[in-house]
Parts: structure tokens; C-alpha cells; sequence
């Protein structure tokens, strides 16, 4: 986990060493996915929404073998991206 201001953005992350199917990568905002079985899949959908939509910012996730999958939010400092 992390937070860092960068220019006019803050940015914060979570990491977890595992790393992403392809078929998963497409699928991960998507209201109720999840790869944990029913009744679940409400976690990344949410961030999305609200981070994009009532926040302004940018969320998104990386996933490579190198670094494994990093989640993270940018939120513009000002509240306007």
C-alpha cells in the first residue's frame, strides 16, 4: 500500500504479488465478477464508479510477472481532473 502526491495529482495503490489471468484482466470492473465465487464481485466495480464518477479521478490496475498486480487510484488534487 502507498500514497504519493505527484504534480498536481495524488495517487494511492495496493499491491499483491499474484498476477492476473488474461480473461480475468477484462473482466475485473464488472458489476458482481469476481473470481470468489457467488455473491461477491462488488469491491473493484465500486472503486471504478466511485473513484471515476463522484471523485474525477482514474482508477485502474496493472499486472505483469515482474511487479504482480498493483491497483490504484489518481484523484487530481484541486477536485477537477
Amino acid at each position: 500500500m502507498g500514497v504519493q502526491r505527484k504534480n498536481n495529482d495524488i495517487m494511492s495503490w495496493v499491491c499483491n504479488s499474484s498476477i492476473l489471468l488474461e480473461k480475468v484482466k477484462y473482466q475485473v470492473f464488472k458489476h458482481s465478477f469476481s473470481t470468489k465465487g457467488r455473491g461477491r464481485g462488488l469491491g473493484t466495480y465500486s472503486m471504478k464508479l466511485l473513484g471515476e464518477t463522484c471523485l474525477g479521478g482514474k482508477v485502474d490496475f496493472t499486472s505483469t510477472e515482474a511487479e504482480g498486480t498493483i491497483f490504484f487510484i489518481r484523484l487530481p488534487k484541486n477536485g477537477q481532473d
